[in-house]
């Protein structure tokens, strides 16, 4: 059983205590040095937070153009491991603050019908491929209603009176390391080079 993501995303979305610290578009920072009313002599970009990085503003140029609302990528992370997720703060792990995180679903473990040890390295590839299809299966259900949303987007009117059109999406996957390096092509199922 998993909890329905979109439900908790519109609790987060209509929260008015969550109002003014919403960010609903990517950043850019920079470190200047110099004259503020003239061009600075030394200006260096630095990335602190998602939200300064290149990837959401990359989905964001993807989404239409604003017809009559503003229309935002809403990022979602995700951590699907074997316990690293405790290793964040409680507030964090247990919702217990506005904005937190919500547990999504538990994930069982592949059951492994023989001896890892037994195996050789191509038997070792082909069942971390084997439990990445799994695993890629069991995740299609649980963000579900996810999918119709990040092609479509969907309205919603903010606590700042604004409506905006949101397209949800993966921005950060945190995946059980152990699992992912035994793959060929672990999540997502494309090779870097090919992307």
């Amino acid at each position: 059983m998993s909890r329905d993501p979109w439900k908790w995303i519109l609790t987060l979305l209509n929260d008015d205590t969550l109002a003014e610290t919403a960010t609903y578009n990517s950043v850019r920072k920079y470190y200047c040095e110099g004259s503020r009313t003239v061009r600075h002599d030394h200006e260096e970009r630095f990335i602190d937070e998602p939200n300064t990085a290149d990837t959401w503003a990359k989905c964001k140029s993807k989404l239409p153009e604003p017809d009559p609302y503003p229309r935002c990528f809403l990022r979602i992370h995700v951590w699907l491991d074997e316990g690293l997720v405790t290793n964040n703060p409680g507030i964090i792990c247990n919702a217990s603050e506005n904005g937190g995180g919500v547990l999504g679903a538990y994930v069982p473990k592949v059951c492994d019908p023989s001896d890892p040890s037994s195996r050789n390295a191509s038997q070792t590839k082909e069942f971390a491929r084997y439990e990445m299809e799994v695993y890629q299966k069991v995740l299609a259900v649980i963000f579900s209603s996810l999918k119709y949303r990040s092609w479509s987007g969907e309205p919603i009117c903010c606590p700042d009176n604004h409506v905006r059109i949101f397209h949800s999406g993966i921005l950060i996957e945190s995946l059980d390391s152990k699992s992912r390096g035994e793959g060929s092509v672990p999540l997502p199922k494309v090779p870097g080079a090919s992307i």
